[in-house]
């Protein structure tokens, strides 16, 4: 119900709530709770559903690593819902950012890998 407001408060107000939000959901992906985390690919994935080409573009680089962060994420279930968030992203870069991604996940577990 939380992250369908959110979604309705981009499309509505845009850039006006975005600067105030992105960095709310970007720090809430670093929370030690999963159900958290949880609860912000549900907002990133409302706030993706809303969002104009032109602002993704001007927020890309604050979304991006909240969600490779989220498809490396050591809670399955957090996985799990990133990837409605990797699926919305197929319009951009679902490819490199999959790849990104696991990068991350080859690192997170094998750090002394060569990528």
């Amino acid at each position: 119900m939380a992250g369908r407001c959110l979604g309705e408060l981009v499309r509505k107000m845009g850039d006006r709530v975005l600067q105030q939000i992105i960095p709310i959901l970007v720090k809430g992906m670093q929370d030690p709770e999963p159900s958290t985390r949880q609860g912000v690919c549900t907002g990133l994935k409302e706030v993706l559903d809303n969002i104009s080409r032109e602002q993704l573009q001007e927020y890309l680089a604050q979304l991006l690593p909240t969600v490779q962060a989220a498809l490396c994420d050591e809670d399955t279930t957090v996985r799990q819902v990133s990837l409605l968030l990797a699926i919305l992203w197929g319009a951009t870069d679902l490819q490199g950012l999959l790849l990104r991604s696991l990068v991350g996940v080859q690192s997170q577990f094998f750090p002394d890998a060569e990528c």
